[in-house]
């Protein structure tokens, strides 16, 4: 039987069973429209196996080139990407904001938490010059975050990043993943909240990161690696008290330091880098202002092949 909602309905409410062989479950979907579209997820989950490796929330989304990690091959387009960032508010409050990328091998980050407050991917840049698509519109894409709403205990937010060489291919993919996975016949139930807005809701005091790039640097005879991030709203009073702090897993950190950025009305901070012999190293970057963060924490995973000349 079908039939249309009232004019007076807020939401529509959809039930839904899950079985398989290794888990068994159910769900229930409210669904509010408006801006943002809203969904609010209920589910009770009973494994009828141990499962070790289980995605909770999974989003995925697409990405192709941008600033960070350029096409292999030419393309009028500065970006083509769906999402451009992996945003985090962890259990602690610290917000993490991990840029994506398209790499030449797959790549699987773990951002270990405990009781996270939200995570998504961001769609930040809302300018159609930063995209130059009229077809794709991806200026126009939504983001998805997921804003957990009950404990959700010891775990991680994973990153899958999948090498594409077409748009068309969904190759970003990011979950929570239980500490020690799901143990057979125990009940399990989580509940959390999913919107699509056009960035993460912000202070309006807070700084943003607005864009990441990143390459060799310019005039450097030893041809070191540089990356550069910009922030918003922070003054040129400001800028003197903050403190940049980067830090590098492998290699080191030649140099950090911050400037004003009028095109901004912000910062930008230039971090040099030499990973040594690494072939993947994991960058660290976050400014504080009496030692507390004055934005997200920049997490970025540099790997040798994709930045190989």
């Amino acid at each position: 039987m079908r039939s249309n909602p009232s004019r007076h309905q807020k939401a529509i409410v959809v039930h839904a069973l899950l079985d398989s062989e290794s888990i068994t479950g159910a769900y229930r979907f409210g669904i509010y429209p408006g801006s943002p579209t809203r969904i609010d997820v209920a589910a009770v989950l009973y494994p009828r196996v141990d499962l070790e490796h289980v995605g909770l929330a999974p989003l995925t989304s697409m990405f192709m080139h941008g600033p960070l990690d350029p096409p292999d091959k030419r393309d009028y387009r500065p970006a083509v990407h769906d999402s451009e960032a992996l945003a985090i508010i962890q259990g602690n409050g610290e917000q993490i904001w991990r840029p994506l990328a398209n790499p030449h091998s797959l790549q699987v980050s773990g951002f270990t938490d405990e009781n996270p407050k939200g995570f998504g991917l961001i769609q930040r840049h809302r300018n159609f010059d930063y995209y130059q698509d009229l077809e794709a519109k991806y200026h126009a894409r939504p983001s998805a975050w997921v804003e957990p709403l009950n404990d959700w205990g010891k775990g991680q937010v994973e990153l899958v990043e999948i090498p594409s060489g077409s748009e068309a291919n969904d190759n970003i993919v990011a979950y929570w993943q239980p500490e020690g996975g799901l143990k057979k016949d125990q009940p399990y139930s989580f509940s959390y909240q999913l919107t699509w807005p056009d960035d993460l809701k912000s202070d309006d005091e807070q700084s943003r990161i607005v864009r990441s790039a990143g390459g060799q640097k310019i005039f450097d005879e030893h041809n070191n690696s540089e990356v550069i991030i910009d922030y918003s709203n922070l003054s040129a009073e400001q800028i003197k008290d903050i403190n940049v702090n980067a830090s590098i897993n492998k290699g080191k950190i030649i140099e950090a330091h911050l400037e004003a950025n009028p095109g901004t009305k912000g910062a930008r901070v230039f971090v040099t880098f030499d990973p040594e012999s690494a072939d993947v190293a994991e960058l660290r970057i976050q400014l504080t202002r009496d030692e507390k963060p004055v934005a997200a924490t920049w997490l970025y995973r540099w790997v040798s092949e994709d930045w190989a000349q």
